[in-house]
């Protein structure tokens, strides 16, 4: 029973050793990336290209071929007025 005691107490030792160097390792990682270096500057050799002019025809809408077609879509009818009352409206 001693046996098994002192090779839990060591695997805990072993244990605590290695969270503790994994802790120190996040550490040292966190403050020479971040806290010790100075701030870049962006590099200047990248510049956007200048935006073009876009000018768009409206005179394919006035031509007689897509008068022609009409809409695409079937008209709305409005449905006839149904006799229940609505239950989402309260009464006065």
């Amino acid at each position: 029973m001693a046996i098994t005691f002192i090779q839990q107490k060591k695997r805990q030792q072993i244990l605590v050793f290695l969270v503790a160097g994994m802790a120190i390792l996040a550490l040292l990682v966190l403050w020479f990336g971040f806290f010790s270096s100075a701030p870049r500057e962006a590099s200047s050799s990248f510049s956007l290209p200048s935006p073009r002019e876009v000018s768009i025809d409206f005179g394919v809408f006035e031509n007689p071929v897509f008068q022609e077609l009409g809409s695409p879509f079937p008209p709305v009818e409005v449905p006839a007025k149904t006799e229940k009352a609505n239950p989402f409206i309260r009464p006065r």
